[in-house]
């Protein structure tokens, strides 16, 4: 048996689903327009630690580019382009420890609106720290990646002489297994 107040919310409740059923159509929206932008994400990494123990440098590149609001070719406009040189500190072949002083970027805006057109593109300067760890399983076939990243930020910001100085932290886990090989880095 019900109590008191359960019985008052079951009577609230099936006196107000048939005005929510009505009422519910006479918010709707305008229908969004919605554009097929595609874009192509591109990156390059140069890592070298032979004969320098611990120690290595690595080089990375990242060329974005899209097409707008669905027309023309995947890579008609830029989103961004970025260099960023590495040292890295490998505490074991499991850990490494990476220093980015100074990377640069130079960003363009996500065009999903015909108003984002007038967004001007901007620079950035950035300094990060990140720290890698892998363990492995099933005989090295799986591999779990923690990725924990710490950057500072000197943003432009257009039309002002001024920098936006901005920190962001960031982490990243990934698990990849390998198909063709008994070890995710060995073996091709």
């Amino acid at each position: 048996m019900l109590t008191h107040p359960l019985r008052r919310l079951r009577v609230a409740v099936l006196l107000c689903l048939p005005i929510m059923t009505i009422a519910t159509p006479l918010r709707a929206q305008a229908r969004k327009e919605v554009f097929n932008t595609q874009s192509l994400w591109s990156k390059l990494e140069i890592n070298d630690f032979q004969d320098r123990g611990p120690w290595g440098w690595g080089l990375d590149g990242i060329l974005r580019r899209k097409n707008e609001l669905g027309r023309g070719s995947i890579v008609q406009s830029p989103m961004r382009e970025s260099v960023r040189p590495w040292v890295h500190y490998n505490f074991s072949p499991m850990a490494r420890l990476s220093i980015s002083p100074i990377g640069y970027m130079n960003t363009t805006e996500y065009v999903g609106v015909p108003e984002d057109r007038d967004r001007d593109p901007y620079h950035e300067l950035r300094t990060t720290f990140q720290f890698f760890h892998h363990h492995k399983q099933l005989n090295g076939r799986l591999m779990h990646t923690w990725r924990y990243r710490y950057e500072l930020r000197w943003q432009e910001r257009p039309g002002q002489d001024a920098y936006r100085y901005s920190n962001r932290i960031r982490f990243r886990y990934r698990a990849r297994l390998g198909l063709n090989s008994n070890d995710f880095y060995r073996d091709k």
